[in-house]
């Protein structure tokens, strides 16, 4: 059976300077139903849509009753709220694109600003662990999840997003965090552990407890999610859904396998599909297999 959802990821750019401009706002019609474990279900629709940029009206025009839109960071609280009333307003439900695996180093993210507090990135021996490859200009720092000063910074900034209207959250670097090579260790320089000891990649799964503590349904890039099947912890949580943005490149296989972690887990899985000339073949091989497929922007 095909499960079906869209979502639009909307990032912060020119024309994305408020879902109230498009003029299908009307902020007293947000939704007040509380989220539930199907949000990502809906029959009325056959695909899903990552949008990363070019936002526009239809953006929100696309967004059909039973729908799942993801919104990506606004530049303020008030577009936040604007954003997910004009998904409750077509009858969809909001999630918020956030991640908790690195932040950068010279401005606040995510409401957190970790320029401020150096205490709270993921160490080794040598300090701060760093990114500079992918973050060439500035550097951004890991975060260390098990401080508690930390963990309570992002647990407030999670309270916010569920008061702004939010139903909950789409988690990215998920993969990364539980199973990339940054995931067993454990931070020297943590000085008020929430749990001594903890690994990073336990750390991140406890931030997804706390997303859902808070009132927020939890929907996880959870990279190959056949390896994330190994890991019984992050399945614990109650997890609305789960991406894979490999499983198509991996071949049908990788497809069949992802249909078995669904069914076994309980758990929509869906597959990421590129925008180019082979993406009806894509598509047809993902809704075959029995999984959402998730169509991103870039070829």
């Amino acid at each position: 059976m095909t499960r079906a959802f869209v979502v639009a990821i909307i990032m912060v750019v020119a024309t994305a300077l408020g879902a109230v401009s498009f003029g299908i706002l009307p902020p007293t019609e947000a939704s007040t139903t509380s989220p539930s474990p199907s949000v990502l279900q809906s029959p009325t629709r056959p695909e899903v849509r990552f949008r990363y940029e070019h936002v526009t009206r239809t953006t929100f025009d696309a967004v059909r009753p039973g729908d799942t839109v993801i919104v990506g960071p606004q530049p303020t609280a008030a577009r936040d709220r604007a954003a997910a009333a004009a998904v409750h307003a077509r009858g969809g439900h909001a999630f918020r694109y956030v991640q908790f695996y690195w932040a950068p180093t010279d401005r606040t993210y995510q409401t957190v600003a970790i320029h401020r507090h150096p205490d709270w990135s993921f160490c080794d021996t040598s300090g701060a662990l760093k990114d500079t490859r992918i973050h060439t200009a500035t550097p951004w720092v890991y975060l260390d999840l098990n401080e508690r000063a930390a963990r309570n910074a992002y647990v407030q900034f999670l309270r916010s997003m569920h008061g702004l209207g939010y139903d909950g959250v789409f988690v990215d670097m998920g993969g990364d965090a539980i199973l990339g090579p940054k995931s067993a260790g454990i931070s020297s320089c943590t000085t008020d552990p929430v749990v001594p000891g903890r690994t990073f990649g336990a750390a991140y799964i406890g931030m997804l407890r706390q997303a859902r503590g808070v009132g927020l349904q939890v929907f996880l890039n959870g990279g190959i999610v056949t390896a994330l099947d190994r890991v019984a912890a992050v399945w614990s949580v109650g997890l609305a859904g789960v991406l894979d943005e490999r499983a198509v490149w991996r071949g049908p296989l990788a497809l069949a396998a992802d249909r078995a972690v669904a069914v076994a887990r309980g758990v929509p899985v869906a597959a990421l599909v590129r925008p180019n000339r082979r993406a009806p073949d894509q598509v047809a091989a993902v809704v075959a297999a029995g999984l959402m497929p998730v169509y991103g922007v870039r070829a």
